[in-house]
């Protein structure tokens, strides 16, 4: 009857580190959280009626960039290192900008363009340097596409529209071993929406 038991015992152990390592491996394949919670920042925009959380290591710094016609808000977030410094300050003349992280937030009241013809028939997306077709996500629970492009770094865009703005989430990168991604999708996970 002991031995019974100790086999029972042993086997239900087994099964635990199954499962136990199963969700380890689970959350690792998927970059993980882009911190832990101790090291992350929630950025909240009344404006826009979206937030997300990001790992501190980054410097947000946001503006609007938009013309007398029509808005378009930034949120850029760079790596907050000396070098990234001088290059925001102007500081690093010869210089590119760093790789970053951006949520743009484009006016689409006055046209009332649908996410295609947004992605499909603007600048702004970056589409035409797109390396395939766009594909469906989701975004904050809402119905989005991403697409990847090639300019001066490499990028993944994830755009969606909500009611009467156009959001898009776009990352930077030079390698796809770079941390940057990894981060990316981190945040893209705690992206809500409240519209």
């Amino acid at each position: 009857m002991e031995a019974k038991n100790t086999s029972q015992t042993f086997s239900t152990i087994l099964v635990l580190l199954l499962i136990v390592g199963g969700a380890v491996y689970f959350f690792l394949s998927r970059g993980g959280l882009p911190a832990s919670l101790s090291d992350v920042k929630t950025y909240i925009s009344d404006t826009f009626g979206f937030s997300f959380s990001y790992p501190t290591k980054y410097f947000l710094e946001e503006k609007e960039v938009g013309n007398g016609e029509r808005y378009h808000y930034t949120i850029i977030l760079t790596e907050d290192t000396e070098e990234n410094r001088l290059v925001r300050e102007g500081l690093a003349p010869g210089r590119e900008g760093p790789i970053a992280i951006t949520f743009d937030a484009y006016q689409n009241d006055i046209d009332a363009r649908t996410l295609q013809q947004w992605i499909e028939g603007t600048n702004d997306s970056n589409y035409k340097l797109a390396k395939g077709p766009y594909v469906a996500t989701s975004v904050g629970g809402k119905t989005a596409v991403t697409y990847e492009w090639s300019g001066l770094y490499e990028a993944r865009t994830v755009a969606v529209l909500l009611d009467t703005v156009i959001f898009s989430i776009t990352v930077t990168y030079i390698s796809p071993e770079d941390e940057i991604l990894k981060d990316f999708s981190g945040i893209l996970e705690t992206v809500q929406f409240v519209r």
